[in-house]
């Protein structure tokens, strides 16, 4: 049983980016980050890429084994895959749609975030989300929800939020995930350094 670290890095308009997300994966073994990896790219890009403009461009997964008794397997896998919502404009750099990721528990140490980055531009209606496309997005993150979640999931692992003064063990199982109605800010992603 452990908790992994998987984190996307990703090119944006000239910018290097990265998300970092947590996947807990019972009865780990050896082997199983790669899979996760595969599964991601299979299973989470498809459907999250859907909302990107092409000039974004996954570059890599890095996936490490954070907790438990196992190894501390580490994998990585390239990607060559680029938004799939076709060359509309984009909105500005530093806009993003933000995914909220609930665990059913009060407090901010039980809640999550990642960021949807790449938006085009026509997704914008007096500074919120145009509402059909808010629907049609939101469609696209309850499909991850039943691919991710502990409830629903038919990956390998699922999502988890697991922050940095969690113990080894310590992790919130996430229930739910809603896009925001309003963008966010993303902020310029260091590599190596995640949300």
């Amino acid at each position: 049983m452990s908790v992994n670290k998987l984190t996307l890095t990703a090119r944006y308009a000239g910018q290097i980016l990265q998300n970092v997300h947590h996947f807990y994966i019972p009865d780990q073994v050896t082997g199983n980050i790669a899979t996760l990896l595969a599964n991601y790219r299979d299973h989470w890009l498809d459907v999250m890429r859907d909302n990107m403009a092409a000039e974004t461009q996954f570059l890599a997964l890095h996936g490490e084994e954070i907790t438990g008794s196992g190894s501390g397997e580490i994998a990585d896998l390239s990607l060559s895959m680029v938004g799939g919502g076709g060359s509309d404009t984009r909105v500005p750099l530093e806009l993003a749609m933000v995914v909220q990721l609930k665990t059913g528990m009060a407090g901010r140490a039980n809640r999550g975030r990642f960021y949807m980055f790449g938006i085009t531009c026509n997704w914008l209606l007096n500074g919120v989300w145009n509402p059909t496309n808010l629907a049609s997005a939101q469609t696209r993150i309850d499909t991850l929800k039943g691919r991710w979640t502990l409830a629903t999931g038919t990956q390998i692992g699922y999502l988890v939020i697991h922050g940095p003064n969690d113990s080894s063990g310590e992790f919130r199982v996430v229930t739910d995930m809603q896009i925001r109605s309003t963008p966010g800010t993303q902020r310029r992603r260091q590599v190596g350094i995640g949300i």
